[in-house]
């Protein structure tokens, strides 16, 4: 499942297609811009955000997010948050179906929310919640999580600075939040990002970007800490260059 662009860059639509190649489908038709969908457990419903408002200047693109549920059947799509985020983030139906997780930024005016609990925007909500609450603390910033099928683990972005005591760039380490707690699963002074967990919960994959310069590298490690590697990625038998005259 992915999303795709039908000529406009501020319309994007939810599509799947098999493992083969065939079956094409575009489930959603509402002029918007969807990211980001994951299927519900029973495989009837997708989870996606949604951004409302095209803006004008600034690097995000796209505001006033929130997140919508569509039913494949029907094709009727709801709204199941109301908070018009300025930017969200994944989210993830945890194993009940009723659930989901996601991280998401408030807008400023969310005031009441930061001074109790700073930059902790990793949300559990169900369609009858109304209040705004973080799933777990660790730090001044935590996003994107990623849940294993069981819903045990949850692996998380977040800033380990204050951990180490470091000053200037912002280092971002993986988290995994368990039963028993929270372990921090890296030391690597790095900008960590796009982090998952196996459906499993055994293994992670994220992108590492150690040099700030973009080019950032592709690891996998087990769920604990250990066996860290860096994949590396095959180079291309001919570059294309297009040219512009």
């Amino acid at each position: 499942m992915f999303v795709v662009g039908l000529g406009d860059d501020a319309v994007t639509q939810i599509a799947t297609v098999n493992l083969d190649g065939t079956g094409y489908r575009v489930l959603t038709t509402t002029k918007d811009r969807k990211d980001t969908p994951d299927f519900s457990p029973d495989g009837k419903r997708v989870i996606f955000a949604k951004a409302r408002r095209e803006r004008e200047s600034g690097r995000t693109r796209f505001s006033d997010s929130d997140i919508y549920e569509l039913d494949i059947a029907s094709k009727q799509e709801a709204r199941l948050t109301e908070f018009e985020f300025f930017s969200a983030n994944p989210p993830a139906y945890l194993p009940d179906g009723r659930h989901f997780i996601f991280s998401a930024e408030p807008l400023s005016n969310f005031r009441d929310y930061k001074e109790k609990f700073q930059d902790n925007t990793i949300f559990i909500m169900s369609k009858t919640d109304h209040a705004l609450q973080p799933a777990f603390t660790r730090g001044d910033h935590s996003y994107g999580p990623s849940v294993s099928t069981d819903g045990s683990k949850i692996l998380f972005n977040s800033i380990s600075n204050d951990l180490d005591g470091v000053k200037g760039d912002y280092n971002y380490d993986l988290f995994l939040k368990t039963p028993g707690g929270i372990v921090r699963l890296t030391n690597l002074e790095s900008m960590i990002t796009e982090g998952n967990i196996s459906p499993d919960g055994r293994r992670v994959v994220f992108l590492s970007d150690k040099e700030r310069n973009h080019k950032k590298d592709l690891m996998v490690m087990n769920s604990d800490g250990t066996g860290l590697k860096k994949i590396e990625l095959p180079v291309p038998d001919r570059v294309i260059t297009v040219r512009n005259d």
